[in-house]
C-alpha cells in the first residue's frame, strides 16, 4: 500500500457567490473541515472532488485517481465508487 506525506500547501477562502456544499475523498463523504485528497509519488491519488453552486450553476472540482489531474466538469461528482485501479497491460511481443 502507498504511502501519502500530508503537507499542507494552502487553504483558499470560497469566493463571494460560490457555495461549496459537497465533498468525496477517497470514494468517501466527507466534510469541508476534514477535506483531504492523497496524492502519490508515482502521479496517482486516492481521488475526489467538491461540488459548488454559482447562482443557476452547478459544478465540481473533480481529481482524477488515475492521473492525480484536477478538472472541473458540469454537474454533480460523479460516482467514484466505480473508478479501478489500472491494472496494467502487456506490451504485445513482436519477432
Amino acid at each position: 500500500m502507498r504511502e501519502a506525506t500530508e503537507k499542507l500547501v494552502r487553504e483558499l477562502d470560497t469566493p463571494t457567490g460560490i457555495n461549496a456544499f459537497r465533498f468525496v475523498a477517497d470514494k468517501n463523504a466527507s466534510d469541508s473541515d476534514n477535506w483531504t485528497v492523497p496524492f502519490f509519488t508515482d502521479g496517482t491519488s486516492s481521488g475526489g472532488g467538491a461540488e459548488f453552486t454559482s447562482g443557476d450553476e452547478h459544478f465540481t472540482f473533480l481529481i482524477n485517481p488515475n492521473d492525480a489531474i484536477g478538472r472541473v466538469i458540469t454537474g454533480p461528482i460523479p460516482d467514484l465508487s466505480q473508478e479501478q485501479w489500472p491494472a496494467g497491460t502487456y506490451a504485445k511481443k513482436t519477432s
